[in-house]
């Protein structure tokens, strides 16, 4: 987190909600929580992921501040009719078919204020986790380049992207 996440979403957790597609235990999460997200909600359909998910909330006494589901939401908002400021696709967009990955992220353009997507930066990666599937999922959903960093690692892509 600290190394390519932290950077480009730092500004915008003071206070902020964040939505992470794929939380899987919830660590992005408790991450964002510990410097300054008001709130976390993560979505996860593994159910064995999930429970990790729920024990971290529960051991840790976040039940009010960390919300565990197993679906994106099925409108544009969040409880209460609100949108998250900040979602997190970190390493989740090759695990999504490919005739679904636009409609996801169109999706997470309506519930978030802005996504940060993660995957890996080299160019021979997996489709759907190399840099040129990535940012033509992005401009297919209609979502606008706010930053993008490229290096040749792993995990190494990172771009923030927001609704046009």
């Amino acid at each position: 987190m600290n190394r390519f996440i932290l950077p480009l979403i730092g500004p915008y957790l003071k206070g902020a909600t964040v939505l992470e597609l794929g939380c899987n235990a919830g660590q992005l999460l408790l991450g964002c929580l510990r410097v300054g997200a008001a709130e976390a909600w993560g979505i996860e359909p593994d159910p064995r992921y999930r429970a990790q998910a729920m024990l971290v909330r529960q051991c840790l006494g976040l039940q009010r501040r960390m919300t565990i589901l197993e679906h994106l939401p099925m409108g544009d908002a969040l409880a209460y009719g609100r949108r998250a400021d900040i979602g997190l696709m970190c390493a989740v967009l090759r695990h999504i078919p490919e005739g679904e990955r636009v409609p996801v992220l169109e999706h997470m353009g309506r519930l978030c204020k802005r996504i940060l997507i993660q995957s890996n930066g080299q160019a021979d990666g997996p489709s759907g986790d190399n840099p040129d599937s990535v940012v033509k999922a992005i401009h297919e959903a209609g979502l606008r380049l706010l930053s993008i960093r490229c290096v040749d690692h792993v995990r190494g892509f990172v771009a923030l992207v927001e609704r046009r």
